[in-house]
């Protein structure tokens, strides 16, 4: 195998953690793809924020609000390089840490809201593994995996083409188990 083709389903493995992470915790995304050329972001800051979770809006800032609001954000932002982490190397030897990337700077952006500089990294080490949990699970995994190979055949799939593979998948006895893990 290529490198070229090697980085290419890594970067399907990528942007697919991102759909299917974002498909599991309804956070709200136009597409997935795998051009290198491509402008935006599988997972996209919401354009209009409610102002009690605004974290530009100190007079109706609530706290614990905004975490839970942002938290699935956050899940979404980490799946990918924690999904290529499970695709590159055997399970169990993907260990969650603090590599810098653009994914990790726009989660760690929205946890220095809530926390001073140590702490906020800390809590995103607790989310980055539990994302690492979430995509362990197999229905999720296989919803990865189905996703990256759709990806590797068509290089973009719409929000609702990820859906449809996706939502079959995840049902209610993935995400019951999810959350008793605290995903």
């Amino acid at each position: 195998m290529t490198t070229a083709n090697t980085q290419r389903i890594k970067a399907a493995h990528h942007q697919a953690g991102h759909a299917v992470v974002a498909c599991f915790m309804d956070v709200p995304f136009k597409h997935a793809s795998i051009y290198a050329d491509a402008l935006e972001p599988v997972i996209w800051m919401p354009r209009r924020v409610p102002e009690p979770v605004n974290p530009w809006n100190a007079e109706e800032w609530k706290e614990r609000k905004a975490r839970s609001y942002w938290q699935p954000y956050i899940f979404a932002f980490l799946a990918g390089l924690q999904a290529e982490r499970l695709y590159d190397a055997p399970i169990g030897a993907a260990q969650a840490n603090s590599d810098a990337g653009d994914d990790d700077r726009d989660a760690y952006v929205i946890a220095d809201y809530f926390y001073e500089p140590a702490r906020a990294q800390s809590w995103l080490n607790e989310v980055r593994r539990r994302t690492l949990v979430l995509l362990r699970f197999p229905e999720v995994w296989r919803a990865v995996e189905l996703v990256a190979h759709e990806l590797l055949d068509q290089w973009q799939l719409t929000a609702k083409e990820v859906h449809a593979l996706v939502d079959p998948l995840i049902g209610n006895r993935a995400g019951q188990r999810a959350r008793r893990c605290g995903c």
